[in-house]
């Protein structure tokens, strides 16, 4: 486990309680555990998350064992299992948002990953038309253009679809949001 998933995982350790009062609220305290039926939240009394205990180590607050499947972990496996999550980076922006922790400065001079075409660059510029190519949308002008007289509801955007020619008059309007 990375240090920053360790810090993580010890302060949501010292806050178990409220952790299984957000993502198990439908289980219940039972003496130094929180019982549930399993770590999507269902109803039952499979899954106990220790309340109490040391810091780290067997019997640690905040350690999790579901007695139907055998998982066991702790509360970053709890939350990661709970909310689906299948990436620890995740998981982890799961805690530190539910602790209120901003997520950390990377170092100078620290790896980072870069898009292919960067923000500005040719490539990126290339994408965006395509996309825009792809969903076709248009604004009030090419309704005007259409033939159709425009209204309040026309403001939305909408989609054309366009036959073979750019003749206007062939266009068929589609909005994408009615009110």
């Amino acid at each position: 486990m990375t240090s920053a998933a360790s810090e993580l995982s010890q302060r949501l350790a010292q806050n178990v309680e409220a952790v299984c009062r957000t993502y198990l609220f439908n289980g219940h305290r039972a003496g130094g555990y929180w019982v549930v039926g399993d770590a999507e939240n269902n109803p039952g009394s499979s899954l106990f998350v220790r309340l109490q205990g040391p810091d780290t180590g067997k019997g640690a607050a905040g350690k999790w064992t579901d007695a139907a499947t055998g998982d066991h972990g702790d509360l970053l496996d709890l939350i990661g299992k709970n909310l689906h999550l299948n990436r620890l980076r995740d998981v982890l922006d799961e805690a530190r948002s539910f602790l209120s922790v901003p997520r950390p400065i990377p170092e100078p001079g620290a790896r980072t990953r870069t898009p292919s075409g960067a923000q500005g660059s040719t490539e990126s510029a290339r994408r965006l038309f395509a996309a825009s190519e792809r969903w076709a949308i248009r604004w009030p002008s090419d309704i005007c253009a259409a033939g159709a007289s425009p209204t309040w509801r026309d403001l939305t955007p909408c989609a054309f679809t366009r036959a073979a020619s750019t003749d206007p008059s062939t266009a068929q309007r589609t909005c994408l949001s009615r009110r």
